[in-house]
């Protein structure tokens, strides 16, 4: 399976040195939107090209009701290193599909639970107040490796030299989403502590389950 996956993400690579490449259609882009990357890419035909870039995802919160219980959740800051294949099955269209691989060195999220109204958490089914549990916190992490697909448009054909607008929508395969919870009171508590047990498998079924990260982004590729 890792051999696979390191296949998959050299791919790119591979056929961005094959003869098959034009020597001359190199072009380098940059974009922005759910997060930023920038890259450089060769076109090998007119229905084909291949991209490498560096990105970084912007790390907005957002909210979550798992189990009773409300949570923040901030994705880490992680540069990333992207493949990508381009299909335009319409020569000179501009429309097209994508598709690679995203490695990231750290794939991961982090959760701060909130106590409801009352100052009480709901931990497998029991109730527990703030005082009792303390800061709930936690993360969820996610493989390396995220598979992504695809769909974008070009204003012109990358092999046409000069400037062009570039857009992306797509969607990137989240595999895993164990997650860990920590409770900064309760020590010694044995039925918090097997409570809190059953909420991290619950908050991990949860990420496993949502499994597709969006992302939208614009931006500008020149073609030398």
């Amino acid at each position: 399976m890792k051999q696979r996956i390191m296949y998959m993400a050299l791919l790119p690579l591979l056929i961005f040195n094959s003869s098959v490449a034009r020597a001359d259609d190199l072009f380098v882009y940059g974009k922005v939107g759910t997060g930023v990357e920038a890259g450089v890419g060769k076109v090998l035909n007119d229905n084909f090209s291949v991209r490498l870039g560096i990105g970084r995802g912007f790390s907005g919160s957002n909210d979550r009701n798992i189990g009773g219980n409300h949570y923040d959740i901030k994705p880490d800051s992680s540069t990333s290193l992207n493949a990508m294949v381009d299909w335009f099955p319409v020569a000179g269209s501009g429309f097209r599909m994508s598709g690679g691989l995203v490695y990231s060195n750290k794939q991961a999220q982090n959760l701060t639970a909130a106590s409801d109204s009352g100052g009480n958490y709901h931990l497998n089914g029991n109730t527990y107040s703030a005082s009792e549990v303390g800061q709930l916190r936690g993360k969820s992490t996610f493989s390396k490796f995220s598979p992504y697909l695809g769909v974008g448009w070009e204003s012109a054909a990358a092999s046409k030299p000069g400037w062009r607008f570039i857009s992306d929508v797509g969607a990137q395969f989240m595999n895993g989403g164990k997650a860990s919870l920590s409770a900064s009171s309760g020590a010694g508590n044995a039925a918090l502590g097997q409570d809190l047990a059953a909420e991290q498998r619950r908050v991990s079924s949860d990420f496993h389950d949502r499994k597709f990260q969006l992302g939208i982004s614009i931006g500008t590729a020149y073609s030398f």
